[in-house]
């Protein structure tokens, strides 16, 4: 991206390659529309969609870290009746 004016304290013109708005848009290989005059777009969704990604692997991970435990538990009951019937 090219800022290539100002409107105001807050606002710019710029020159932006339509590869880069799917980049940030999350829309790569021409899944993007093509943009004509006066179109809008919130190039924050980009920002939003990482956000959200990194709050699902954060609860992703908790729920992860308790399977893990149910899992062990599971594990050491199957290998303890193993041992108990003398399948090793």
């Amino acid at each position: 991206m090219k800022v290539i004016g100002k409107k105001d304290s807050s606002t710019y013109i710029c020159e932006v390659d339509h590869f880069e708005i799917e980049k940030v848009m999350s829309q790569y290989h021409n899944n993007l529309e093509r943009l004509e005059v006066n179109d809008e777009i919130d190039l924050g969704i980009g920002y939003d969609f990482k956000r959200e990604v990194k709050d699902m692997l954060h609860m992703h991970k908790e729920v992860l870290e308790r399977s893990a435990k149910v899992i062990q538990t599971i594990t050491n009951g199957i290998s303890f009746l193993a041992i108990e019937k003398g399948e090793n």
